[in-house]
């Protein structure tokens, strides 16, 4: 009869860890895809506004400002959220 000692505190979490950290990249990938999705609807809706400042002479440097915002606020109106409860969940 062979014993075996109760396996680690790290060997047991081991399994949990691992799916976290695929579930985690899933969501990140799920939260790009949303951001690139935006991007690419918001852009040929201002096609014509965007076109227009070029026709009069605005540089792309001028424009992008114009533009990134928008997806910006989304990725932080949904990674802030999103973060508080993961805080919350490993302080626990």
């Amino acid at each position: 009869m062979t014993v075996r000692p109760p396996p680690g505190r790290g060997e047991a979490l081991r399994p949990a860890s691992s799916a976290w950290a695929v579930a985690c990249a899933v969501a990140l990938h799920v939260g790009g895809i949303g951001v690139a999705d935006t991007m690419l609807v918001s852009v040929p809706e201002r096609r014509s506004g965007i076109g227009l400042r070029r026709a009069v002479g605005a540089a792309r440097g001028t424009i992008r400002p114009q533009v990134l915002p928008e997806p910006i606020r989304l990725a932080m109106l949904g990674g802030i959220p999103g973060a508080a409860p993961g805080a919350v969940a490993t302080a626990v």
